[in-house]
């Protein structure tokens, strides 16, 4: 179906060259709510503001309220974006984020403008549209010869995977699994059969179409994959015969390009390829019905197995845990790995207290690479990273003893890179405090580049400067209460109120009266404003191509950023396993092949325990 057209523009006749300039962006993105830079805000118009308003609960005011036809308008604030994009993503909208692209003080005209990146359910960066333990999908569906191909893809940490699936119940069940926030399904097959089942199976989930040709032609989508993975081939991944999930897998990567505005997806480094034969086949019915995930009652996590079995310290571990119940191991090899490692920890008490209290000061390495690959990173995010890495060699201390016996935690401590030259780059760049943005300053340690040292000196100066300047007011005109303030309208101004009006001496230029003081300024404040704001302004402009510098410098780590994220997860996984066995007295089951029943001997429930741990269930 076609976006619905803005019906409000489209009965104006005259426009401004601002509002020319929002409609023609508008007109690229028609089923998308636009946030329209202006200043310190974001504006929205015509129906997108009526929308907005509606949703986001703000005022819907109008621009040239006295003309006949009104411009519906409405705006929040652009440090605040976050919690409004939450509301808009759940409510299932998309936004195209429009920023300046040049600075206003030195365009000539109108600022220029363009969309910087686009937010959708299944596609986004911003706090407050993710749940930090949860994984964030967009699944991608093609059919192809009888075929299902399906993948699904998280842009916060480059987990990408393809599969191709028989029937349209072995579809549904892997989908139940995935819990795609958005799916992204062909134009071309609106209409057929397994569609409309699909949709009627998950009528919340989020949809978007595109049509056949260029998002899902199978040669397009190939050499879109291989021109993403700098390889000739897609051999290497072992999916290039499957047909409709190259299609499907093609189509979510082109997806995701146009969303982020060609910023570079050097996260996305991994392509793996899904066999159902790996793993036990839970279907959908199998996972609800057992509470695996959620209770069916309240579908709260708090009840379910993985509720009970989720003592990890990180996002990371809990949403690794999750996969695990999802996809259980069938291999008796790979079982009994697990079980060893489990076991170790579990018996090396004081090592597995001491590993989760390292593990619980870590962030999310694995969006954090996310984040700094797609260069959605500000300084909080840096240092979080290096406050990460600083951990890792006590973690290795750690694994190096007993505790590393079982091949996994051998694994683990061997494959662990503390990336001390990174580490240290970030240590002597950055401040350990840092602001929210990246555009107001005070990101960049003393030392680190000698003209910003000095401009730092010259404002720092300035500013001394400005208050000796106010106390030798004072002494002058008698006036205790004066003051010497600032603002971005009037920059540096003397303060008076009105009771010392008749003090004010002759060489005082009256800028502003306020209904309790007035405003001056004097040709010697002024002289002294330009120096220090021009310093102040080379200042953030400086810092800032710094930071970007170190981004870009840091970004070249992420591969090994995000291998050290997996390892530190599955250690996670590991050491809550061992955890919950020693606060619930499991023991470890033996796998004897030999015999062709299973055999419980004074077996118990996990969850229905829990629930009454009083009372003893025996199933």
């Amino acid at each position: 179906m076609p976006a619905k057209k803005d019906s409000t523009a489209e009965k104006l006749p005259k426009l401004t060259p601002m509002l020319r300039q929002y409609q023609a962006i508008k007109k690229k993105h028609p089923d998308k709510i636009l946030f329209y830079r202006m200043g310190d805000f974001y504006e929205m118009f015509f129906d997108d503001a009526v929308k907005a308003a509606r949703l986001l609960k703000i005022t819907l005011t109008s621009r040239n309220k006295n003309d006949d036809q009104p411009i519906p308008m409405c705006g929040i604030p652009h440090h605040a974006a976050g919690g409004y994009l939450s509301t808009l993503i759940t409510a299932g909208c998309k936004v195209a984020i429009c920023d300046q692209v040049e600075d206003p003080k030195t365009a000539k005209g109108l600022v220029k403008r363009e969309v910087t990146r686009i937010i959708t359910p299944g596609i986004t960066f911003e706090e407050g549209t993710i749940t930090t333990s949860q994984s964030n999908f967009l699944a991608t569906i093609y059919q192809d010869n009888q075929r299902y191909g399906l993948a699904w893809l998280e842009i916060t940490t480059g987990e990408f995977r393809l599969t191709e699936l028989a029937t349209l119940t072995e579809l549904i069940d892997e989908l139940a699994k995935i819990v795609p926030k958005e799916l992204l399904l062909s134009e071309k097959q609106r209409d057929q059969a397994w569609q409309q089942e699909l949709l009627s199976e998950f009528p919340t989930v989020h949809l978007t179409r595109k049509k056949e040709y260029p998002a899902f032609t199978l040669n397009l989508a190939r050499e879109r994959l291989c021109r993403h993975f700098s390889v000739l081939t897609l051999d290497g991944f072992g999916c290039q015969d499957m047909a409709a999930a190259i299609a499907a897998a093609g189509a979510a990567l082109g997806y995701v390009q146009e969303t982020q505005s060609e910023k570079p997806l050097e996260h996305l480094n991994r392509l793996q390829v899904y066999h159902s034969t790996g793993h036990m086949q839970l279907n959908k019915q199998t996972v609800v019905n057992l509470e695996l995930l959620q209770t069916i009652q309240d579908r709260q996590k708090n009840g379910s197995l993985y509720g009970l079995l989720d003592c990890c310290q990180t996002a990371m571990g809990s949403r690794l845990l999750k996969q695990w119940i999802l996809y259980p191991l069938i291999e008796q090899k790979k079982i009994e790995n697990r079980l060893d490692a489990v076991q170790q920890l579990l018996e090396e008490k004081n090592i597995r207290q001491q590993l989760q209290d390292k593990l619980h000061q870590l962030y999310d390495l694995e969006r954090l690479a996310g984040k700094l690959a797609s260069l959605n990173a500000n300084g909080r995010d840096l240092v979080s990273l290096k406050n990460s890495l600083h951990i890792i060699p006590q973690i290795k201390e750690l694994l190096a003893g007993p505790a590393a016996n079982p091949p996994l935690l051998a694994e683990i401590h061997t494959s662990l890179n503390p990336m001390a030259p990174l580490v240290e780059i970030l240590e002597t760049t950055l401040l350990d405090e840092q602001p929210p943005g990246i555009k107001e300053g005070n990101l960049i340690r003393p030392g680190v580049n000698s003209d910003l040292d000095e401009l730092k000196s010259i404002s720092r100066q300035g500013r001394e400067w400005i208050l000796g300047l106010e106390r030798s007011e004072k002494e002058r005109t008698g006036i205790n209460g004066l003051k010497i303030r600032y603002n971005r309208v009037f920059g540096y101004y003397i303060e008076v109120t009105h009771r010392n009006r008749d003090l004010v001496p002759e060489d005082y230029l009256r800028k502003q009266t306020l209904a309790n003081a007035d405003r001056y300024i004097t040709p010697t404040l002024k002289e002294y404003e330009e120096k220090i704001i021009g310093a102040d302004e080379k200042i953030v402009a400086l810092e800032y191509e710094l930071f970007c510098e170190l981004r870009r410098r840091s970004a070249t780590e992420v591969e090994q950023i995000q291998h050290n994220a997996r390892q530190l997860a599955f250690l996670d996984t590991l050491l809550s396993l061992a955890e919950v066995a020693d606060k619930q007295n499991y023991c470890r089951p033996a796998i004897d092949n030999s015999r062709q029943s299973l055999q419980i001997a004074d077996g118990r429930h996990p969850t229905i325990e829990a629930l009454n741990p009083q009372e003893r269930f025996i199933p």
